[in-house]
Parts: C-alpha cells; structure tokens; sequence
C-alpha cells in the first residue's frame, strides 16, 4: 500500500494519526502479522522476490507492490476486517475499528458542523 509501510519493526503511515482508515492500519497489520509468521529475512526476501519477478514479467516495478504478490493479495483480502484487539492495543489505537464505523463517525462530524453552522446563522439572522 503506497500509503503505509512496514519496516521491521516500525510501521510508517502516510497520514496524520486521526485521520488514518482503520482499513490501512489493518492492511499494515497484516504485513506485521506476516513478517512474524515466515520471520523478518524470510519475509522481505520473499517479498523482494516477488516485486523481482514482476519486474522481469511486466517491466515495471510499481504493479508488483499490488499485483501477483501473494503478501499484499493476503492484506487486501483482509484489509475491511476490522482490528482486533490486540491490534488495537499494540498500536495504541483509539479511532474505529473499521471502515463501516469509520465513515459514520466521519458522517457525524460533517452533520455536527452543519448543525453549527445552521445555528450560527439562526442567530446572525435573529439580530
């Protein structure tokens, strides 16, 4: 994900903390979930390995971080999962847990400031 990053053991995302979807932070996850399943080296040779041979296949670098990969078809497959609570605790994260709740919330927020915004006018206009 061009978004996110994980660089053992660091997790770099290309947001500010509030505003990152629980669907990236979960995608990352799932890369921090496989790093410690196959081990560190294992990982991102096998990963290397396969941006490898999507080059020498296509001819370019960058559709090999998303096609024919089968450590980022396994993150986009379980990116709309929601965290789980390890994941939440590890990460210290307080936002939603998924994008669902995620987009609600976001709803609520929008409908807030037009609340407020409907009431300032109420009383510019009752002057």
């Amino acid at each position: 994900n061009s978004l996110g990053i994980v660089i053992w053991p660091f997790v770099f995302i290309a947001f500010p903390r509030d505003e990152i979807p629980p669907s990236l932070l979960k995608h990352e996850f799932v890369h921090v979930h496989q790093v410690r399943r196959e081990g560190v080296i294992w990982f991102y040779l096998q990963y290397i390995w396969c941006l490898i041979c999507y080059y020498w296949k296509h001819g370019n670098l960058a559709g090999g971080f998303v096609e024919e990969n089968k450590w980022e078809e396994e993150a986009y497959g379980k990116e709309n999962e929601p965290l789980t609570d390890a994941e939440v605790e590890e990460s210290n994260w307080t936002g939603q847990r998924s994008d669902k709740e995620y987009r609600k919330y976001l709803r609520t927020l929008k409908m807030d400031a037009t609340q407020a915004q409907n009431v300032t006018k109420m009383k510019l206009r009752s002057r």
